[in-house]
């Protein structure tokens, strides 16, 4: 739970001090990449799955999956501590990080279709439902977010203006994972509709003692999830495979970039954003 809540605060906050605007600007290259980079780096881990640590084809193909996905809570915490958000190999991070929690839908539908589920169907809805949500929390939170925080900011209370941010983050993580969606992804879109009313900053700086704390959780609950004991067992498997996988994000990353004619700096700087497993 405490796991859930930090991911979800931490990702209103980022979504908070990103705006549309900076993201449309660089949609190529961040679609580009963020797509590319799940097909290659599933195509590269797939045989690794099959050949080195001996799994079926359907496991090999998840493997790779999950490997294509890296943490937007790690880079994002990483990038807001560095003061590089705003930095262009920030703002690519952002976007590709993004795209790649949008990917998870397509993902979640693959994993009935490798046990033999209807795919095109599954796929159909979960694009659908996530197309229909995005859409009317776009549509109502332009409308229904800058009204209802101007009616609270006449009130003149501070509590129930933090309270609110706060409600308004749970719904809209609730919404997106009520449809199978990450509730991270739909806690960083109500992020991203504060920051683009007038309001914007007022709440980040109410949010940020709130999201320092679950920053702090999230790592705590995610080292509580570690098995030492496994981890020493198969450290002769376990090392070189991750060894392998953040070589091939961070190669094919940086080189997508670079492809779409951006400097080395900013190819080499988003590359290693991305090199590691979420």
């Amino acid at each position: 739970q405490a796991f859930l809540r930090a991911h979800r605060h931490h990702h209103f906050a980022i979504g908070i001090e990103i705006s549309f605007r900076e993201i449309y600007q660089l949609t190529r290259v961040v679609v580009g990449t963020g797509i590319i980079q799940i097909i290659l780096t599933a195509a590269a881990v797939y045989p690794l799955g099959v050949y080195v640590l001996n799994m079926h084809s359907e496991e090999a193909a998840v493997l790779g999956l999950v490997a294509a996905l890296s943490s937007t809570m790690v880079v994002l915490k990483t990038l807001s501590d560095r003061g590089e958000l705003h930095s262009l190999h920030g703002r690519i991070l952002t976007g590709v990080l993004l795209t790649q929690d949008l990917a998870f839908v397509p993902m979640i539908a693959l994993l009935p279709a490798l046990s033999g589920g209807n795919f095109p169907t599954d796929l159909g809805i979960g694009l659908l439902k996530a197309g229909v949500l995005l859409g009317l929390m776009a549509v109502l939170g332009g409308k229904a977010i800058p009204w209802l925080l101007g009616r609270i900011t006449s009130m003149g209370s501070r509590e129930i203006f933090i309270v609110t941010v706060v409600a308004v983050t749970f719904v809209s993580a609730a919404a997106t994972e009520s449809l199978g969606l990450s509730a991270a992804l739909g806690a960083f879109v109500a992020g991203l509709l504060f920051s683009e009313t007038e309001f914007g900053h007022r709440a980040l700086s109410e949010v940020v003692p709130l999201r320092d704390t679950f920053a702090a959780l999230f790592f705590v609950s995610l080292g509580m999830l570690t098995d030492p004991g496994f981890l020493l067992d198969n450290f002769d498997r376990v090392l070189p495979l991750i060894a392998a996988i953040v070589f091939v994000k961070f190669a094919f990353t940086a080189l997508l970039v670079r492809g779409f004619g951006f400097l080395p700096r900013t190819s080499l700087l988003t590359g290693l954003g991305m090199g590691q497993i979420g």
